[in-house]
């Protein structure tokens, strides 16, 4: 059993010494920054990709958020670090409700981790640094779980990148080895998701992935800029609908919202 009182007397100073620099016009700041983390933004880049004719791309970024976020919830279920204590640090502006979560790893900082080390892009490296850097000043993480976030997102990115190259260009189903580990992989993340209370995600990649198995009959296609604009505007509208139930339904509205980025707005705007 992990001594994590005796770890974060250690790292309590290094919060405190950041936090001693916050006023509300730079927590605003880090609060855009930390949005980089978020899977909300990285699916949004999916959507992006996909809508811009690079299918294959997008379903691995959407596998990519999807190991990412069951990796850092199974080892939080497992560590059990409780977040910085809210009566200490001033860590109030997602509320309660995440401040009582576990803290070890850092999911933000894993999944920024790892979209860095798929594209192998510097730029997003510097950018995941700035995520995990906004996780410890805004007092929702200390620096140990950041850093093992980064490192633990940084190696599943590697190993996306490495099968995304060893498997075809184009999508195909079948019963090779790499394929059907790879689709073992994915599943057991998707079910671990339901245990980690992601349900509004694990909505939304469902979603994705069965308007993408219905769509493998049409070849990618780019649609113009305007266009995307108005698919994310229905993407955003559906998200909005979503905050507005719970359970079950919500479950629905956001699988919707992932059908709507592979399948219903691709075949309206064929349809334009």
């Amino acid at each position: 059993m992990i001594q994590w009182d005796a770890i974060n007397a250690y790292e309590k100073g290094a919060i405190l010494f950041l936090q001693q620099f916050q006023n509300p016009v730079l927590n605003t700041v880090m609060k855009g920054l930390s949005f980089f983390g978020n899977p909300i933004f990285w699916f949004f880049v999916a959507a992006f990709l996909y809508w811009r004719g690079k299918k294959i791309l997008a379903l691995y970024c959407i596998n990519v958020i999807v190991v990412a976020s069951a990796a850092s919830g199974f080892l939080k279920s497992i560590f059990a670090r409780p977040r910085p204590n809210l009566a200490i640090y001033n860590a109030e502006w997602f509320g309660i409700k995440e401040g009582a979560s576990f803290s070890f790893p850092s999911g933000h900082s894993t999944l920024a981790g790892a979209f860095a080390s798929f594209f192998k892009d510097w730029k997003l490296f510097a950018l995941a640094a700035v995520v995990a850097f906004t996780r410890v000043f805004l007092g929702m993480h200390y620096i140990s779980d950041v850093v093992f976030g980064l490192c633990l997102g940084s190696a599943l990115g590697y190993f996306a990148a490495r099968v995304k190259k060893k498997m075809p260009e184009s999508f195909v189903i079948s019963i090779k080895k790499e394929f059907v580990l790879l689709s073992l992989v994915l599943v057991l993340c998707l079910i671990s998701l339901v245990f980690f209370n992601k349900l509004p995600l694990l909505g939304s990649v469902l979603g994705f992935y069965a308007g993408f198995v219905v769509e493998l009959c049409h070849k990618p296609k780019e649609m113009s800029i305007s266009k995307i604009g108005i698919g994310f505007l229905g993407l955003l509208g559906i998200s909005f609908l979503a905050l507005f139930f719970n359970g079950l339904l919500q479950f629905v509205i956001f699988f919707l919202a992932g059908l709507w980025v592979s399948f219903i707005w691709p075949n309206a705007e064929r349809k334009i």
